[in-house]
């Protein structure tokens, strides 16, 4: 990831970050798949707290007050309140062929404070304060993967959800005639339809994105996105599902109601990032 772009970064333990959530009356959340301390008895857990707050102490990222309040660093305390209550939320997962378990990114955005959250090692985590969401846009482009970018952009097209859950089922399969004959029931010409079924049955990577946007006073806005690389053009994708007008403009529609359209573009850093510009906070 860029680390120029780094105000601030820190690799926690398990133990110090739940201890660390323990002070925020938070308990552990977004990146954290297994608890260790579930098979510890209590005075265990608390042997536990103990010696992850001499390990951040021992950092200078923690201290005690003369009423023995703890104090934390104020970077990590940014770092902290943009994971335990972030106005926006990027949460990826990176499946990779003949790679085994995902790989893991986080983000949080709170108050101008743009966190990137990794996991390098087993019961470890990562958190870096970048400089803005162009870092935050750069570091998720990174972890997604390289990708060569057509010489010349194709516009974003849309296409029926239905019609591409059909194609992705087709590609499973392998069948690339059927990809092509859905998608140009759907209205994508021959040709086009031709070079998207290629990258579809090709796979080499794909990214699981979800970006959750949440508003003072207004439902949460959600997009959900697939950033899918292809060794045909060795070139990426970015398919984002979204709800059509008609059905954002019922305000009581739930936030993660069943998406009738799908938004196929380039997986370029810039297509990344207009897609967080237009759900800014």
């Amino acid at each position: 990831m860029p680390t120029q772009s780094a105000r601030f970064q820190v690799t926690l333990s398990h133990a110090e970050l739940v201890y660390l959530l323990k002070l925020f009356g938070a308990d552990p959340g977004v990146g954290i798949d297994r608890d260790p301390f579930e098979a510890l008895s209590p005075e265990q857990i608390t042997t536990a707290h103990d010696t992850a707050a001499a390990a951040l102490r021992a950092r200078n990222l923690l201290r005690f007050g003369a009423d023995q309040q703890p104090l934390l660093a104020d970077d990590l305390l940014c770092v902290l309140s943009g994971y335990v209550d972030p106005v926006q939320l990027i949460t990826a997962y990176r499946y990779a062929n003949n790679d085994g378990l995902p790989l893991a990114f986080f983000g949080y955005r709170r108050n101008g404070d743009d966190v990137i959250h990794t996991r390098p090692g087993d019961l470890l985590h990562e958190f870096t304060l970048v400089h803005g969401i162009e870092a935050l846009v750069e570091a998720l482009a990174e972890f997604c993967g390289p990708a060569k970018m057509p010489a010349r952009a194709q516009p974003p097209r849309k296409v029926p959800a239905a019609a591409m859950a059909a194609a992705r089922a087709f590609a499973e399969a392998g069948r690339a005639g059927e990809i092509v004959n859905v998608l140009n029931r759907a209205g994508m010409a021959v040709a086009e339809a031709e070079v998207l079924a290629a990258n579809l049955i090709t796979p080499s990577a794909l990214t699981t994105l979800t970006i959750l946007t949440k508003r003072d006073n207004q439902p949460p806005q959600r997009r959900d996105c697939v950033y899918w690389q292809s060794d045909a053009n060795h070139s990426a994708l970015l398919i984002v599902y979204e709800r059509g007008k008609a059905a954002a403009a019922q305000t009581d529609a739930a936030p993660d109601a069943a998406p009738d359209e799908v938004l196929i573009a380039d997986g370029s850093e810039a297509t990344l990032r207009a897609l967080f510009n237009e759900m800014a906070c």
